[in-house]
């Protein structure tokens, strides 16, 4: 089912995408957090390099990439502590 994931971003991971504490993206769910991951590099240059070394959390929960996101879940970019874009 096509679907508008808000993707909260945080850090480093704001700042790639000019200070915005949200991402939206286009992608049918459910659908495993690698194919959300790809989205979002693909929509945004930015995050595209920092992608690769972000954790990604559903809810409370770090997640690995083949995690299924369902609608109505709450997904965040956990950037490292330092680094960026």
């Amino acid at each position: 089912t096509p679907a508008v994931v808000e993707v909260l971003v945080f850090g480093p991971a704001r700042d790639c995408v000019g200070g915005e504490s949200q991402v939206l993206v286009d992608l049918p769910l459910p659908a495993a957090v690698s194919d959300l991951v790809s989205a979002l590099a693909s929509a945004n240059d930015g995050l595209a390099e920092l992608l690769p070394h972000c954790a990604i959390a559903v809810g409370d929960e770090l997640v690995a990439r083949d995690f299924v996101v369902r609608v109505g879940d709450e997904v965040a970019v956990l950037p490292p502590v330092s680094g960026g874009c």
